[in-house]
């Protein structure tokens, strides 16, 4: 999604440099208050968005059920795109975008950092991805990204996708 729709979608909110690591930003409490709650997955509890947890969740969930998953990276992280101040905010600002399988990228389990032309994740894992409303980055023509997933429809609860 580009910035305006990660706006529309997800609500915007003011936010400011986190001295402490470059990159990083600190978001407004209460926007954090009202839309970020904690999912439950076989990895243990994450925070993310409010408006894509069930999605999030379930994806998780299946994905582990067909043990197509090695770990999980983070969802909800407040910072621009590859860490860099220059970059607009990275969808995992917002709580809706999700790096799994870090290190498995084409070298396999445990092996070099799942990006750029090491981009890999099982063809059934993308499948997933795209029943549960997420793109994946090592589509990406720059940058790809093997461990990312990108929140491009969200589907509520009963099954219904919204558009943003």
């Amino acid at each position: 999604m580009s910035q305006a729709e990660l706006k529309k979608v997800f609500g915007s909110f003011s936010y400011r440099k986190d001295p402490k690591k470059r990159g990083a930003v600190i978001i407004d409490r209460g926007w954090v208050k009202a839309h970020i709650v904690s999912i439950s997955t076989p990895f243990g509890r994450f925070p993310c968005h409010r408006r894509v947890s069930f999605q999030m969740e379930a994806f998780v969930r299946e994905a582990c059920g067909e043990k197509l998953v090695t770990d999980i990276g983070g969802i909800w992280v407040a910072r621009h795109i590859l860490w860099d101040p220059r970059r607009p905010l990275s969808g995992h600002a917002y709580g809706c975008d999700i790096d799994i399988n870090v290190d498995d990228g084409l070298d396999g389990p445990g092996g070099k950092l799942n990006y750029g032309a090491n981009s890999y994740q099982p063809p059934a894992l993308l499948g997933l991805a795209e029943k549960w409303g997420f793109e994946w980055g090592g589509h990406w023509r720059r940058n790809q990204d093997g461990m990312h997933f990108s929140c491009i429809r969200v589907i509520a609860k009963e099954g219904a996708a919204i558009k943003p």
